[in-house]
């Protein structure tokens, strides 16, 4: 399983998703964007996709430290 990542700095693909796994992507102006996997679905009959929830965090300075990569 993997999900796409499209922000203004730049576009990805995670490949994972876990619940507590995280990703960091930095942009050239010093600010970040950090998205947590905080819950995952079940896929169904009804389901092409399987639904994630993401806690979803910006800032600036220092990013924190993700445990997955953005390819």
């Amino acid at each position: 399983m993997s999900y796409f990542v499209i922000t203004p700095a730049r576009s990805c693909t995670v490949t994972g998703v876990a619940i507590g796994e995280s990703v960091v992507i930095t942009g050239e102006d010093g600010g970040w964007i950090r998205l947590i996997v905080t819950a995952t679905g079940h896929f169904g009959p009804e389901l092409q996709d399987l639904p994630v929830t993401f806690q979803i965090t910006r800032g600036d300075g220092d990013p924190p430290r993700g445990t997955k990569a953005c390819t």
